[in-house]
């Protein structure tokens, strides 16, 4: 049995968000390709047939809402910060 290609992708978020600690929401550019695991699986599932358990959806689930979660950040950050880009006051 091969493990699910969404399995990589959790663990990938995981690495790659946890040395930041949140001191500054990533660059629009890094949050996409976070979803880059999950458009391969989704097509690997529509297009070659691939079957997914319920582990691999459960990875996708995560992902989406990591994103969803680094995306709302990043835009009360620049609502708070009023400029159109993403900041932090490293002052306070």
């Amino acid at each position: 049995r091969r493990p699910s290609p969404a399995w990589g992708g959790w663990r990938g978020g995981l690495c790659c968000g946890a040395p930041a600690g949140g001191a500054r929401p990533p660059p629009p550019a890094t949050t996409i390709t976070l979803l880059e695991p999950v458009v391969a699986t989704v097509l690997a599932v529509v297009v070659v047939g691939e079957r997914l358990t319920s582990l691999g959806w459960f990875g996708i689930a995560l992902i989406l809402a990591g994103v969803a979660i680094i995306a709302t950040a990043t835009r009360e950050t620049a609502t708070r910060t009023g400029s159109g880009a993403a900041s932090v006051d490293l002052q306070t």
